[in-house]
């Protein structure tokens, strides 16, 4: 057997409730630049929320679950596009002592229903586009006991839903109390993360990451990516002053890592609902982002759709691909094209604690 050792440093291995973490960061962010926008529509930049909103909003949903008795080892699967209210519902969740697994917003009600059954799900958070499938997959579901519907534009309701369907706009009134009890997490146990994943044979599999194993991560990407940026950018970069375009969806663990550090970190979040080449390019242009996190069909995207040849994407400096491999071809195709960007680097996570 041969043992590998990594060169780099050791990292600090997470030992409190990942959910705790994340909530002294937003008040961290909120406390430090009142004003900050944390997630921002990159369809419609009226639609935004700052650090403090979603420090509030996570105590709110925190509350509403608490009243709904949802509490340790219970689970709430999220049917949502990437949108804001992901992550105060997350954390709500995760401050409960509960568990967020994520779905796509395309997969049928069968697709739903066989998730519903297999996570053992006890809430529903879905949009309003996903609620008449989640409604025929619920139907032979009995362990769920909540629908959540989130709106479109939370600031305007479109519609009124059946008795016993709430609403996030309503959710998000509960007062926001930090006398709901603590929870005993056991964070090496307690699973924080449930996403779904079908591997190589098979239906999809719940994938348990705890809060052990999922703050271990960030940490690793706060000691090394972090440093390694700093290095790029020769000391240039400074967190909260920059902007990560979110694209990836959330329900994947790529995606959710990435708002997870984008918050985190302090910065601005541009989000896509879904990948729109001209709102992505002109995303880039506009908040002049620097670094993007993406998978390979965005870099062929960057290499080779005919839209980002209209906007000026010269402040990209450095790209971090994951997910699945990038060709040498590929990646000097990219360069050539934006000589801008000075680094593409290629990750591979996984890691299990």
């Amino acid at each position: 057997m041969v043992v590998f050792k990594s060169p780099f440093k050791p990292v600090q291995i997470a030992h409190e409730p990942f959910g705790d973490f994340v909530l002294a960061k937003l008040w961290q962010h909120a406390v430090e630049h009142p004003e900050k926008k944390a997630i921002v529509s990159a369809e419609d930049e009226n639609i935004f929320v700052t650090y403090a909103d979603l420090y509030i909003q996570s105590l709110s949903v925190a509350s509403f679950l608490h009243q709904r008795h949802f509490g340790h080892g219970d689970i709430a699967c999220l049917v949502l596009p990437n949108c804001y209210q992901w992550a105060p519902i997350f954390l709500g969740c995760s401050l409960q002592g509960g568990a967020a697994s994520g779905a796509s917003v395309v997969f049928t009600d069968y697709e739903l229903e066989r998730q519903f059954i297999d996570s053992k799900s006890k809430i529903i958070f879905c949009a309003e586009s996903s609620l008449d499938r989640v409604l025929k997959a619920a139907k032979n579901c009995p362990l769920i006991n909540t629908i959540v519907v989130v709106e479109h534009d939370p600031k305007h309701p479109s519609k009124e839903y059946p008795f016993g369907i709430h609403k996030f706009s309503d959710v998000i009134k509960c007062p926001p109390m930090r006398g709901v009890p603590a929870k005993d997490i056991d964070v090496n146990r307690d699973i924080l993360l449930l996403p779904y994943s079908s591997g190589t044979t098979g239906s999809p599999k719940g994938v348990m990451i705890s809060h052990k194993n999922f703050g271990t991560m960030l940490n690793i990407v706060f000691a090394h990516l972090h440093d390694y940026v700093g290095e790029v950018f020769k000391g240039t970069y400074v967190m909260h002053k920059e902007t990560d375009i979110l694209l990836l969806p959330f329900y994947h663990i790529y995606g959710f890592g990435v708002l997870m550090n984008t918050l985190c970190s302090g910065k601005t979040a541009v989000l896509l609902t879904h990948f729109d080449p001209d709102v992505f390019f002109r995303s880039i242009e506009k908040f002049k982002v620097r670094m993007l996190m993406l998978v390979p069909p965005i870099l062929v995207a960057l290499a080779k759709h005919p839209i980002a040849q209209k906007y000026n994407l010269s402040s990209l400096e450095m790209c971090l691909s994951g997910a699945a491999p990038a060709g040498k071809d590929l990646i000097d195709e990219v360069q050539r094209k934006h000589p801008s960007i000075k680094v593409i680097v290629q990750g591979y996570g996984m890691v299990r604690f």
